[in-house]
């Protein structure tokens, strides 16, 4: 079982396709760096995994809870 996954998560910022159809999968154990420019989404995956944003579409498993559909 994955410490969080993702599964075709989407998060839209007004007219902003954020994050589109993301799938991922973080094990337990596993370390993990968020890379990349300026608004790609990296604090916006962070914010979804601690229920600070919802998204759009899509499932977010986290600790085997889900948080997000």
């Amino acid at each position: 079982m994955a410490l969080v996954e993702f599964e075709h998560v989407e998060k839209y910022y007004g007219d902003y396709h954020a994050l589109r159809d993301i799938n991922l999968r973080f094990e337990k154990g596993q370390v993990v760096v968020l890379l990349g420019p300026s608004g790609s989404g990296k604090s916006t995956l962070l914010k979804i995994i601690s229920q600070i944003y919802v998204p759009e579409k899509g499932k977010v498993t986290v600790n085997g809870k889900m948080v997000s559909f």
